[in-house]
């Protein structure tokens, strides 16, 4: 056995403790990474949308500047709701 593996054996309390920690830096990433991914949809969404009501209303940007705006404001309110819980 290697000296690591021997500590490890003689200290499980602290390996336990270390794996817990890691498992909690793993998590924090995650969690991070799907927040992102999110941020990421949305966004992807909200373009669609507009590209959406552009290309349906050609010449007619009144109702492109409407999407845009209902897209901001819901993105908006989103955010404060999310902030409101933590």
């Amino acid at each position: 056995m290697s000296a690591t593996s021997d500590s490890a054996l003689a200290n499980p309390e602290q390996l336990i403790a270390d794996l817990q920690r890691q498992l909690a830096e793993r998590e924090a990433e995650l969690a991070e990474c799907r927040a992102e991914r999110d941020e990421a949809l949305e966004q992807q969404t909200a373009t669609a949308e507009v590209l959406q009501v552009i290309n349906s209303s050609p010449g007619d940007l009144a109702p492109a500047f409407d999407a845009m705006l209902d897209r901001a404001m819901q993105s908006l309110r989103g955010r404060f709701r999310d902030h409101e819980h933590l």
